[in-house]
């Protein structure tokens, strides 16, 4: 529950913050943006984190709807307010709710 509670925090607070230091930018209306993110049961397993990220890639390439992926494995904690507990996180861009 606090992995839920803290990763659901800093995720808002990057949201609000991005906005607050940059410019107004012409927003595309219906793009979708889908984070995830993956603890393993064995939590840094090398080659589990590599056979995830491969996955995500060949479905990203197989499944015409996902726009964009950005996958990969956490950075190293730098402060005591992120959350770097999960071992893959995922962002897909979709054209609207119908391609999710």
């Amino acid at each position: 529950m606090k992995k839920l509670l803290l990763t659901t925090l800093t995720l808002a607070l990057i949201a609000v913050l991005s906005g607050c230091a940059s410019t107004p930018k012409s927003t595309q209306t219906g793009k979708i943006h889908h984070i995830g993110f993956v603890w393993l049961k064995e939590p840094g397993n090398a080659a589990h984190q590599q056979k995830l990220i491969e996955a995500a890639h060949s479905f990203a390439r197989e499944i015409p709807e996902v726009k964009f992926l950005s996958v990969g494995k956490t950075l190293p904690k730098g402060s005591p307010y992120v959350d770097a507990s999960f071992d893959i996180c995922l962002s897909m861009q979709f054209d609207d709710q119908a391609a999710m």
